[in-house]
């Protein structure tokens, strides 16, 4: 049985005001990471800081290398060293030794390019994503490794699945499942009436990977519909992707870097200063106000609008889109959007 959130969920329409309302990247049918453009609309200021200045191409790839494999060390000691050495990868041993990589692009991000693969072995399509270590200043550094040890580390149903990962003289790969049903935002945006069991199914899925990363001590940071893929064309099947702004976190661990989306974004985030897991389950609600409604709850001209409505808590629920949303669902969406974060509900208690 789905929980308190899928009884709550009535039919609802998307009109397409949500294209208006956030700001679009381009998108790849097949791509487990944030391509083209995935970190426009963040809020990057306080983020990263007192990493260090850049160094030169060859000592920023030696460091990339040096860390990378303290990374690899630290994800065996969470899952388990067997399960980490048989994914990750050093010369000789070779990307080309286990995939056709000659496929097509699927976009340049911040970060590196994607492109499409294919297992030798198993025929599996997957999507690569290639990092030019001679590139790498400490931003790029800093998320690439937290992205690279959360993902060995991960393991559910509703997550993106890092499969392997190569790292040679010049670069580092990472091979990712292929999502090939698009993201949840072109769902949302090309399906005019979702069914109440549609939306509940989306909805629940989501609650069960954001409660699972939470129970395994990371926080997401970046929770949004274009973070959400389906795994196959025409499926309902959702999993998770991009921890590129992610870290692990202890219980009453304080963050004071103000990143994410920021349409998504808590608004305690905006202030530099909150705790891990509740940021998540604001992101949460505002995707859940849209999958409800079809439009952005916090939205406005300009950035500085939407941050000071953010921080208000300041939305509307308009009566021609809410007037077929049972009571229960409007409420649940009120207990996510609430802007004192020890209030909010948490994932454990979304899915209780």
């Amino acid at each position: 049985e789905v929980p308190m959130l899928a009884q709550a969920m009535g039919a609802w329409c998307c009109c397409g005001d949500i294209r208006s309302c956030c700001q679009r990247r381009d998108s790849n049918a097949c791509a487990s990471m944030g391509t083209s453009g995935s970190r426009q609309g963040r809020t990057d200021s306080g983020c990263f800081t007192g990493v260090g200045g850049k160094t030169g191409k060859e000592s920023s790839a030696r460091s990339v290398d040096r860390d990378l494999q303290e990374v690899e060390e630290r994800a065996g000691k969470r899952v388990g060293m067997v399960g980490v050495k048989g994914r990750y990868h050093r010369l000789p041993r070779k990307i080309t030794d286990d995939f056709n990589t000659a496929g097509k692009p699927l976009g340049s991000g911040y970060n590196g390019t994607v492109f499409s693969a294919t297992s030798k072995h198993t025929k599996t399509p997957c999507a690569v994503k290639s990092f030019a270590l001679s590139d790498f200043d400490p931003d790029k550094k800093k998320e690439l490794l937290g992205e690279v040890e959360i993902f060995l580390a991960m393991d559910h149903p509703h997550v993106a699945r890092l499969l392997e990962v190569y790292e040679s003289e010049t670069e580092v790969s990472l091979v990712m499942e292929c999502m090939s049903g698009g993201e949840l935002y072109d769902r949302v945006a090309t399906v005019r009436v979702f069914r109440e069991r549609d939306a509940a199914k989306a909805a629940y899925q989501m609650l069960l990977a954001i409660g699972y990363i939470h129970n395994e001590g990371v926080v997401h940071r970046d929770l949004k519909l274009e973070n959400f893929l389906y795994d196959a064309e025409g499926s309902q099947f959702l999993k998770l992707i991009d921890f590129g702004f992610s870290k692990f976190f202890s219980k009453g661990d304080k963050m004071n870097e103000s990143l994410g989306t920021v349409t998504y974004v808590a608004p305690e985030v905006l202030n530099k200063d909150y705790c891990a897991g509740s940021c998540d389950m604001w992101s949460f609600g505002v995707i859940v106000f849209v999958l409800l409604s079809g439009y952005m709850p916090f939205n406005g001209s300009s950035d500085g609008d939407i941050i000071r409505k953010i921080r208000r808590g300041t939305y509307e629920m308009r009566e021609s889109r809410w007037s077929a949303v049972s009571e229960q669902g409007a409420d649940f969406v009120k207990k996510l959007l609430v802007t004192a974060p020890k209030e909010r509900l948490t994932s454990d208690q979304a899915l209780a």
